[in-house]
């Protein structure tokens, strides 16, 4: 079995209002933190935002197949995120993903938004990099 810790303390997938949480919310931080073990068997090194960026991609991705998202679909889980990434960047102007190469580098205000910069920018970047990739 796994256990599941929100040790970033993030407001559950973005949403406050516990109502909008799906009763198979667990499957998709499982298939986020599962991917995260597939990665560490294949990869040694990568970029913060992608590691979590495509955790959060697979998870939207097989969650909006089998009707796990909060959103449901995957578009939707998508663009809400989307829209959490780019609230925080017109807040935080000069902070980008590119801070998010590595996280323990990064400085006190990049850090802020580890969430909207590593999680749901990062899922962004990694659907950007699978369209250029023509497959």
């Amino acid at each position: 079995g796994m256990v599941f810790c929100n040790t970033h303390k993030f407001a559950v997938h973005g949403f406050n209002d516990r109502k909008l949480q799906t009763p198979n919310y667990v499957s998709t931080r499982g298939i986020h933190e599962y991917f995260h073990v597939y990665q560490g068997c294949y990869l040694e090194e990568s970029a913060t935002w992608l590691e979590e960026g495509s955790a959060e991609f697979l998870a939207f991705y097989l969650g909006g197949c089998n009707k796990w998202n909060v959103l449901e679909t995957f578009e939707k889980q998508m663009m809400f995120h989307m829209e959490e990434a780019q609230r925080w960047r017109k807040q935080n102007e000069g902070i980008t993903i590119e801070h998010m190469e590595d996280i323990e580098k990064a400085d006190f205000k990049a850090k802020g938004g580890y969430r909207e910069l590593a999680y749901d920018a990062g899922a962004w970047a990694v659907a950007f990099a699978i369209g250029q990739s023509g497959k």
